[in-house]
C-alpha cells in the first residue's frame, strides 16, 4: 500500500487573515496534524494556489512551513502562483518540464501525475498542446496505475461560479485519459469544496482548502454576493493506494493544540 498526504489551495500571505481567519495558523496546524498523526505517509502533495498574492518573496516565509515537515512537500501550480518564484525559492522535481512546474512522482504500483493548469493572468485554467503532449507521453510509458492531480477541475462540479473558471479545455483532457484505463482517480484543488465522483468512468476528488472554505453552491450566489464559509475548519485528507484501489479520508483540522511546536 501507498500513501501520501493532499493539501490544497493554502492562500498563503505573510501578513493579514482572511475575515479573520490566519493563512499562517492554519497552515501550521495542517502540518502539525500531519507530522504528528501521519508521518509514516510517503510525502505531502499541494495541489496549487500556494499564494495568495502574486508576490515570490513570499515564498520565502511559505518554505518555512515545508522545510519543518518532517515529510518531503510537492508544489504545484495555482493560478495564484509563480512558476519562476517557485523555482527559486521551493523544492521542485528535477525532471519537472523546463517551462511548467509539471513532473511524475514513481512510488511502488502507482504513479503521480502532477500537471501545471496555469494560463498565465487568467483565474481560469489551460493545458497547451506541450503540456498534453508531456502527459499523453507518460501515459504510453507508465505500466502502472496512474493518478492524476491537478489544480483547476476539467469538468463542472455544480458549484455555481467556481464552475465558470476551470480547465478551459478540460473535454480535451478527458478525451485523452479516457484511452488509458490504468488512469485510475483525479485530484483537484481550486474550488475550496469537497466533492467526489465519477466522470467517463474516473473516479474523482476536489479538496477544501487549508486556508478558507467557498460558499455551498446553495442557495444561489456569484462573484459580487461571494463570502467565504469561515465557519468551517481546515481540510487536508489522505490518499491510499492499494493495487490500483483508491482511498481518499477527509481530514477536518480543528482548531486545537497537537502539541507540537509551532512552524
Amino acid at each position: 500500500m501507498t500513501k501520501f498526504i493532499w493539501m490544497s489551495d493554502p492562500h498563503f500571505q505573510n501578513t493579514e487573515t482572511y475575515e479573520g481567519l490566519d493563512p499562517r495558523a492554519r497552515l501550521s496546524q495542517a502540518m502539525k496534524l500531519a507530522n504528528l498523526h501521519y508521518s509514516d505517509a510517503e510525502f505531502i502533495l499541494i495541489t496549487g494556489d500556494l499564494l495568495n498574492r502574486e508576490v515570490a518573496s513570499e515564498y520565502i516565509p511559505l518554505n518555512r512551513f515545508f522545510t519543518w515537515s518532517k515529510l518531503p512537500v510537492y508544489p504545484m501550480v495555482g493560478n495564484h502562483d509563480l512558476r519562476d518564484g517557485m523555482r527559486e525559492h521551493l523544492t521542485v522535481p528535477d525532471d519537472a518540464m523546463s517551462d511548467f512546474v509539471q513532473y511524475r512522482i514513481d512510488m511502488d504500483g502507482v504513479t503521480l501525475l502532477c500537471l501545471d493548469t496555469q494560463k498565465t493572468g487568467e483565474v481560469s485554467g489551460t493545458l497547451c498542446d506541450a503540456r498534453l503532449a508531456w502527459l499523453k507521453q507518460q501515459l504510453d510509458d507508465i505500466d502502472q496505475p496512474v493518478l492524476i492531480a491537478m489544480h483547476h477541475p476539467p469538468f463542472a462540479l455544480g458549484l455555481s461560479c467556481m464552475d465558470t473558471i476551470g480547465l478551459e479545455n478540460g473535454d480535451a483532457f478527458m478525451d485523452l485519459v479516457t484511452q488509458y484505463p490504468h488512469v485510475k482517480h483525479l485530484l483537484m484543488g481550486h474550488v475550496h469544496r469537497n466533492t467526489s465522483g465519477t466522470r467517463r468512468g474516473i473516479s474523482y476528488n476536489s479538496l477544501g482548502s487549508v486556508a478558507f472554505q467557498g460558499p455551498a453552491p446553495k442557495p444561489d450566489w456569484d462573484w459580487d454576493s461571494f463570502k467565504i464559509a469561515k465557519e468551517e475548519p481546515s481540510v487536508i485528507a489522505m490518499v491510499e493506494v492499494d493495487q490500483g484501489d483508491v482511498t481518499v479520508q477527509t481530514l477536518q483540522v480543528c482548531a486545537v493544540d497537537y502539541g507540537l511546536e509551532s512552524a
